[in-house]
């Protein structure tokens, strides 16, 4: 369980003693069992009573996209929705699905960047269920059926996403910030069409086979759920899991020492790079989304070898700092941005950080208007740099911070997901994650001080290099847009980033925040996408006027007249210009103004009176017609006639409320109170007849 990069806890040698002792090693102070089998496979499990008759298993293959030889993007990804889609032992998935519903239990499984997470979560109270899940389980990785038809199927679904995609602003965003975060490296880019359609099922099998090998096999539990009955269950069904493809002992060595050789390591960025996609849209929608991407780093430090109590010689203790950094930078984004400038509704910061390796990125996003976007970047740049030299984090920032983030714990550690994350990595060599790391972890927060703050995001937060995404969407005039702001943005990255061209080296050392000039703000508003944007309000201003207008109009007509002229209302509506920003209310207007006329000219044949501004006197000479029609099954054109074309489905209620509108308080009492008796008695000789 423990090798040279997992200090703290019980030893190599001792586990393996005790495991050959007792089939097993309990932690006394977190009671969690790990078990460890001849073909390389580990369980970790923690029993619990937060969430009576639920049981939570994870299966984690080391690996993932990692492994990926060669350009097989998302190769991976389409054998694993093969194999889980494609049914096993020779019956077909809806059976399957079946079963599992019966056994009140749920399979899902995805691709990560460095794994892949089988998930089953099944009801303990069932019989047997423990079980049925990991023989579920099991029979998956064993016995699992490749089926030509769905592998085609899961093609065209993994097609056709992608081309839907292709229509999302924040999906060509992403895409194109990957590029330039992995630079030369394409494992992480989606795959278009025309490389999905060279993927054969072999293939995808080969990909699937290679990565299922049980020594890259950890398995945590989490629930409810005997420990014996679940060392028996696991023996029989983890521990018997034989390898796909052979395996020396070489490469053993190698991975239980924390080392891949097949996997190629992650290598960042080295450039500051500026892209701007662009997304036509049809109709006038317009969206803008702002990335700043800066250098990061991995979960654990692995040149740090301290325990807990160390502190900050813990690999842990620069990720930790970082959260409380995170909720700072946050809070000062909506302050700053927000609040103050009103650049926008959204800004974040967020930390992507691998499990596995000390590769990592800082992101940092804006929502403003397009022709706020070069504002808001330089904004945003400047905040980060103020952040860091002029304007540190203040006090009552630190306690905000702090009470965000140690104020889960007491709620946390009572969930089974929470153990889960706990659990994830203990027994993976990559992982420097022990026992000691995940033990007094609320009093590791509470010691994080303003002055460990300042002194990890002086050391991590550097200026360059610096990938800057600016997406825009929106109709074929706003085209231009983002060459000019790539202009803008380009030329301030000159002067305050010393940016260098493709043919210069690049910079020798990461460009901290404090070596650069003082950020001035001098980047506006595009004044041509501006004016564009006030010419669309102004235009859309003056149809909502004119809607009024017109509104108006039949208003005082009605007055005069005691009735409204519905045939004028429709030729008003004619009338107004069919200009796109009016086109909505003027069929809307439309529409309302047959409706109500059909309404009359049905009143009108039924003889009832033509306007609606009736009297009490002419309701009681109404009533026993309209409560036939309403209480009896009048047919669909006198309903639409009645109530209108919304009203398909109408209850006694609802004829209530409407006609409650039309009375006074006192005449509402008895005539409505005699309507409901007149339907109550309709309803009831229904029913009896019946």
């Amino acid at each position: 369980m423990r090798n040279r990069l997992k200090l703290h806890g019980p030893s190599a040698e001792e586990v393996r003693y005790r495991f050959s002792e007792t089939d097993g090693f309990l932690d006394e102070e977190t009671e969690i069992q790990f078990w460890r089998f001849e073909n390389g496979a580990s369980v970790n499990a923690k029993s619990t009573n937060f969430e009576p008759s639920r049981c939570q298993v994870r299966l984690f293959f080391f690996g993932g996209e990692l492994m990926a030889q060669g350009d097989e993007r998302q190769l991976l990804d389409l054998g694993i929705r093969t194999l889980m889609d494609g049914g096993l032992a020779g019956h077909l998935q809806k059976n399957v699905d079946k079963l599992c519903a019966l056994w009140g239990i749920y399979v899902s499984a995805h691709v990560e960047p460095e794994g892949v997470s089988l998930t089953v979560t099944f009801d303990t109270a069932q019989e047997e269920a423990c079980d049925h899940a990991f023989e579920l389980i099991h029979s998956y990785l064993e016995y699992p059926a490749w089926s030509e038809d769905v592998f085609e199927r899961q093609k065209q679904f993994m097609k056709t996403s992608y081309e839907m995609s292709l229509s999302s602003l924040d999906f060509l965003a992403s895409v194109a910030l990957t590029y330039q975060l992995y630079p030369g490296d394409r494992r992480w880019v989606p795959a278009n069409s025309s490389q999905l359609d060279s993927y054969t099922l072999e293939q995808a099998r080969a990909a699937v086979e290679r990565q299922l090998q049980p020594h890259l096999l950890e398995v945590c539990v989490v629930g409810e759920f005997k420990v014996d009955e679940l060392k028996r269950v696991v023996t029989r069904y983890i521990g018997s899991l034989k390898a796909k493809l052979p395996v020396d002992a070489a490469s053993r060595a190698q991975f239980e020492d924390g080392s891949v050789p097949d996997i190629s390591p992650i290598i960042p960025f080295k450039r500051s790079k500026f892209v701007a996609p662009f997304l036509e849209e049809k109709q006038q929608a317009e969206r803008c989304a702002v990335t700043v991407a800066l250098p990061g780093f991995g979960r654990y430090d692995f040149e740090k070898k301290g325990d807990q109590a160390s502190f900050q010689a813990s690999p842990s203790y620069r990720f930790r700092v970082w959260r409380f950094i995170e909720e700072i930078i946050n809070n000062r984004l909506h302050d700053e941005m927000r609040e103050k400038r009103q650049l926008g509704y959204s800004f974040s910061c967020h930390t992507a950080a691998l499990e596995f390796q000390d590769v990592g990125f800082l992101l940092f996003a804006a929502t403003p208007l397009p022709a706020f976007a070069a504002k808001a970047w330089d904004a945003l740049c400047a905040v980060i740099r103020s952040l860091c030299t002029t304007n540190p984090p203040s006090k009552d920032e630190y306690l905000a911070a702090k009470q965000v983030v140690t104020s889960g714990f007491s709620t946390s550690f009572k969930t089974n997901e929470y153990w889960m994350a706990l659990l994830f990595g203990l027994q993976l060599p990559t992982s420097p994650k022990d026992l000691d790391s995940i033990k007094r972890i609320p009093e590791f927060y509470e010691r994080v001080s303003p002055v460990d703050i300042f002194e990890v995001m002086r050391a991590t937060l550097f200026a360059s290099p610096m990938i800057s995404c600016i997406a825009i969407s929106g109709p074929r005039e706003i085209k231009g847009l983002p060459s000019r702001v790539e202009s803008a943005v380009e030329a301030k990255l000159t002067r305050q980033l010393l940016a260098r061209s493709e043919t210069s080296p690049p910079l020798p050392v990461k460009l901290s925040w404090e070596d650069t000039q003082p950020w001035e703000e001098d980047l506006g508003v595009d004044a041509e996408w501006d004016a564009i944007s006030r010419q669309e309000k102004k235009r859309s201003r003056k149809g909502r006027d004119r809607e009024n207008h017109t509104c108006a109009e039949e208003d005082a007509s009605r007055d005069s007249s005691g009735k409204r002229d519905h045939t004028a209302s429709l030729d008003t509506v004619d009338a107004i210009p069919r200009d796109p920003v009016q086109r909505a209310y003027a069929k809307r207007e439309k529409r309302h103004a047959e409706e109500t006329h059909r309404r009359e000219v049905f009143w009108n044949k039924v003889g009832a009176f033509p306007s609606f501004d009736w009297a009490p006197a002419q309701l009681e000479m109404a009533l026993p017609s309209l409560s036939l029609l309403l209480f009896s099954p009048p047919s669909h054109v006198c309903r639409r006639g009645v109530l209108g074309s919304g009203s398909r489905l109408f209850s006694p209620a609802s004829v209530v409320q409407r006609l409650s509108r039309l009375l006074n308080k006192k005449e509402s009492l008895l005539l409505l109170s005699s309507l409901a008796a007149l339907g109550a008695l309709i309803w009831l000789s229904r029913l009896r007849q019946r």
